[in-house]
């Protein structure tokens, strides 16, 4: 275990042991231990217990984070804050113990409250229960507070006010939810990946939001927050009226096929077809006018921007229109089949993992309309045998193909002026497309930069 001082305390920052059950000193180097640390514990895939000392008073997000085979924790009567996501993605996790002198927590049925009882801050999320109805008191539930849980029945009673950020998100087997009439505030990635949720059911006096076919709406059915995912159906439309799209709607609808989108829609947040895979026709109401379909992927109107490739598309290459100058954040995330991407000249502008994660692409072509390739791009691409760089590209960042092991050929277009950090990159090496592919992909792993 690794402590740091600070002033006259001190803190856990890290831990690399492999015992499975720890206790945490009381002091060090003469001075009390007051703090865990951000992401002290993170990971450790070997604790089952914990023992915290009275005297810490602050455990920081991630502290045990990621330790997936944690079953036990206490809280000692000493501790005044617990950050967000400290016991994120604890999957073992049984029961979390508050000591009865705790002023500021408490434990009901080994879930982590507020002394009050009315914040779920954490829910034991290693538990087999099937079942969970928030207790009365509870008026909010915090963000991460149920993630990644075994739950299949949640039931948020009429008290509750909020539920937080990613609240119930990666809760594989959660099939059914009911929302109570307090609920007035549902932060749009509640339910995200709830991978067999099948119905939202939601108190009908409730002031702020509806269930329509089990999906969860807005009261004025104005935006689409969460459509449930574990549904069987291979196809759905949109109802008219709805003007937003939320960022988690879809998040990991991997049955949907088809998705149609009606004139009314005004805004869609890109990750909102995050995880889709199976995702292969996006169909835009010919009325509608900030969005239309081209061959089943989603193009802004006038068609210079590409939004959103259908990721699960059998085609295995694409050329992007001439009309496209702009390629949006993870347009082609995570696509299924596609081999090889000719990116036209017209393009002049591509977003943060376009290309992220598309595991069969192998071929790839860059314009001579893009000027500079930011290392995200083709982040988790991990098959990119060649590459075609366009003459217009003045700039390489670092990294660009890091996850490709495979790089064969790299062809630069404008092979003089480049600079690798001090170092001038000869015209002649850059000639050779196998010598440029081992310069790019493994020697020169810096930025580069062509005068």
């Amino acid at each position: 275990m690794t402590y740091e001082v600070v002033g006259d305390e001190a803190r856990v920052i890290g831990y690399y042991g492999d015992v499975s059950d720890v206790i945490i000193a009381d002091t060090y180097m003469g001075r009390p231990v007051t703090t865990i640390a951000e992401a002290a514990f993170s990971s450790c895939k070997t604790l089952t217990s914990v023992v915290i000392p009275d005297g810490v008073i602050g455990i920081e997000s991630r502290a045990f984070g990621l330790c997936t085979s944690l079953t036990n924790i206490n809280i000692p009567g000493s501790v005044t804050n617990i950050e967000e996501q400290a016991l994120f993605y604890c999957t073992s996790l049984l029961a979390i113990e508050v000591d009865d002198t705790n002023e500021h927590y408490k434990d009901i049925d080994g879930n982590l409250y507020s002394k009050d009882g009315t914040v779920l801050i954490q829910y034991a999320t290693g538990k087999s229960d099937q079942s969970f109805t928030a207790p009365e008191d509870v008026i909010t539930i915090e963000n991460y507070a149920v993630g990644s849980s075994k739950l299949s029945n949640v039931v948020i009673g009429n008290n509750v006010t909020s539920i937080g950020k990613e609240a119930f998100r990666g809760s594989f087997g959660l099939t059914d939810v009911t929302i109570g009439d307090g609920v007035s505030s549902i932060d749009h990635t509640a339910f995200g990946e709830c991978l067999s949720l099948l119905a939202i059911e939601v108190d009908e006096n409730n002031e702020h939001y509806k269930g329509i076919d089990g999906n969860l709406y807005t009261k004025d059915g104005t935006v689409l927050i969460q459509y449930a995912i574990g549904k069987s159906t291979s196809s759905f439309t949109v109802p008219e009226g709805v003007t937003d799209i939320a960022v988690a709607a879809f998040d990991g609808a991997n049955r949907v096929v088809v998705i149609r989108i009606p004139a009314s829609v005004t805004d869609i947040v890109m990750d909102t077809f995050h995880g889709c895979s199976m995702l292969n026709y996006i169909e835009v109401d010919e009325g509608n006018q900030q969005y239309k379909d081209i061959d089943g992927n989603l193009y802004s109107k006038d068609g210079s921007v590409i939004l959103k490739y259908a990721a699960g598309k059998s085609d295995l290459s694409f050329t992007t229109p001439s009309e496209v100058t702009t390629i949006a954040d993870k347009a082609f995330y995570n696509c299924r089949h596609l081999q090889g991407i000719v990116i036209g000249d017209s393009v002049v502008s591509i977003g943060d993992q376009a290309f992220g994660w598309s595991h069969e692409l192998t071929n790839i072509v860059i314009g001579d309309g893009m000027t500079s390739l930011d290392n995200s791009m083709f982040w988790g691409c991990d098959n990119v045998t060649n590459v075609v760089i366009g003459a217009g590209v003045t700039r390489i960042g670092g990294n660009l193909f890091l996850f490709s092991t495979n790089l064969a050929s790299v062809e630069f277009k404008c092979k003089d002026g480049w600079h690798v950090g001090q170092t001038e990159i000869a015209v002649e090496d850059l000639e050779d497309t196998s010598l440029a592919a081992k310069y790019l992909g493994t020697v020169y792993k810096m930025p580069w930069t062509r005068e």
